[in-house]
C-alpha cells in the first residue's frame, strides 16, 4: 500500500495527529521520506480513541523537528480560564501540553447522588448564565448520559444531544400505548410549545404551522386528523399567519383552558413531561430550547466547546479494576481532560447516579 499510495502534494499538513490509527501513521512516516516538508501538529494530552488503537506514544516518537509546546514555553489556549485548567491538570495528574489564558473562570463541584432533583437548578442556572451558551453536559459513557437526558426530561428541561438527534424532546408515537396501527408521531418540543401558546393565549395570539399541527396530531383521532390539517394549511396559504383561533376551531376546549393537557394522546410519562417544561417555564419567565444544553459523551464533545461545562464524575464500577493498568488510567485521565477543557467560562463537577471516577478523588 505504501508504494502505490504516494504523497499527493510536495508539502503536507496532517492536524489532530493524536488521533491518527497505526495504519495512518505508519502511511504518513512513508511519506516523510517522499515529501518535500511535512507538517504535523497535535496534543497528546487529547489522544482519546485507544479502542481504535491511537496512542500519543505514535505523535511523541515521529521523527520531527520540534516546534511546538516546550517546558516554560507553552502556547497559551484561546479556551480556557485559569481555574478551569487548575482542575483539568489535577484530572490529568500534571501539568498539560498549553497554559491556561488570563481569564479567572469558574469552578467548582456539586455532589448530587442523592438529590437528583438539584441538577435542573442547576442547569437552569447555567444557561442563565451563560444565555450565548449552549451549556454542554457531559458523561463518559452512552449509558450514563442516557439516564441524565431522561432525568432531565422528566423534570421539565429540554435538551438534546451533540451531534446526533437523540432528544427525548423530538418524534414520539401518539398513543397511550403502543399501537402498531398508529404511524404517525409528533415533535414534543413544537407541541409543549403549542400547549402553553393554546393554554395561554387568546384567539388571536399566532401560532406557527408546525406547532398546530402537532397539538391537531396529539388530541384528534385520525378520522379528523387530515380535515383539521388540510383546512389549516388553506388558511395559511390565503390568511396568514394561522392564530389559535384558528385551531380552536377543531379542538373541544376553549383557548385559555388548561385541560388542554388532558386532551393529549400520548404516554403518561410524555404528558408529565410537557407538563414539567411549561410549569418550569412559567416559574423562571424565560424559555430554555433543547438547542441550549447538550447532554452527550466526551468523546461526542472533542473539538468544541460551550461557555459552561457540566462534567459528570460518574464511572462504571464494573471497569475501576481495570484502572489498575497505567496506561487504561493515563488514557481516562485524558478523557476527563477532555471533558473538562471543553468550558470556555465555568466548568462544574457533578457526583450523580455512580461511584465517581477514582482520578476525581472525594468532593471538597
Amino acid at each position: 500500500m505504501t508504494d502505490q499510495v504516494e504523497p499527493q502534494a510536495p508539502i503536507i499538513f496532517v492536524d489532530e495527529y493524536q488521533d491518527v490509527s497505526p495504519l495512518q501513521d505508519a502511511l504518513i512516516r512513508q511519506w516523510i521520506d517522499q515529501a518535500d516538508r511535512v507538517y504535523v501538529a497535535g496534543d497528546p494530552d487529547q489522544s482519546i480513541y485507544g479502542f481504535r488503537g491511537c496512542s500519543p506514544d505514535l505523535f511523541l516518537s515521529l521523527p520531527a523537528e520540534d516546534r511546538g509546546a516546550r517546558d516554560g514555553n507553552r502556547p497559551v489556549s484561546r479556551r480556557c480560564a485559569m481555574r478551569i485548567m487548575t482542575e483539568a491538570e489535577r484530572i490529568l495528574g500534571r501539568p498539560a501540553n498549553v497554559a491556561p489564558n488570563s481569564r479567572p473562570g469558574r469552578y467548582g463541584r456539586e455532589v448530587y447522588t442523592h438529590n437528583p432533583g438539584a441538577l435542573p437548578a442547576l442547569i437552569e442556572d447555567a444557561v442563565n448564565a451563560y444565555a450565548g451558551g449552549p451549556v454542554f453536559i457531559l458523561s463518559r459513557f452512552r449509558r450514563h448520559v442516557s439516564k441524565i437526558m431522561r432525568d432531565l426530561a422528566a423534570a421539565g428541561i429540554p435538551c438534546t444531544g451533540i451531534r446526533a438527534d437523540s432528544s427525548p424532546w423530538g418524534a414520539a408515537p401518539i398513543g397511550e400505548h403502543k399501537n402498531p396501527l398508529e404511524r404517525e408521531t409528533v415533535n414534543v418540543w413544537q407541541l409543549t410549545r403549542a400547549v402553553r401558546g393554546y393554554a395561554t393565549g387568546g384567539d388571536i395570539a399566532p401560532m406557527p404551522y408546525e406547532e398546530a399541527e402537532a397539538l391537531i396530531l396529539a388530541t384528534l383521532p385520525p378520522a379528523r386528523r387530515q380535515s383539521a390539517l388540510t383546512d389549516l394549511k388553506a388558511k395559511l396559504r390565503q390568511h396568514p399567519p394561522i392564530r389559535v383561533g384558528d385551531v380552536a376551531r377543531w379542538i373541544p376546549l376553549a383557548p385559555g383552558d388548561r385541560r388542554i393537557l388532558a386532551l393529549l394522546n400520548l404516554r403518561p410519562a410524555l404528558v408529565e413531561q410537557v407538563q414539567a417544561c411549561i410549569s418550569r417555564e412559567e416559574r423562571r419567565g424565560t424559555v430554555i430550547a433543547p438547542e441550549a444544553v447538550r447532554v452527550d459523551t466526551i468523546h461526542a464533545a472533542k473539538g468544541l466547546e460551550a461557555p459552561a461545562v457540566l462534567l459528570h464524575t460518574g464511572y462504571l464500577s464494573g471497569l475501576v479494576d481495570g484502572l489498575a493498568d497505567p496506561d487504561r488510567m493515563a488514557e481516562e485521565r485524558r478523557v476527563f481532560f477532555v471533558g473538562a477543557t471543553r468550558a470556555s467560562h465555568a466548568l462544574i463537577l457533578f457526583d450523580y447516579i455512580a461511584p465517581a471516577w477514582p482520578g476525581f478523588g472525594r468532593p471538597t
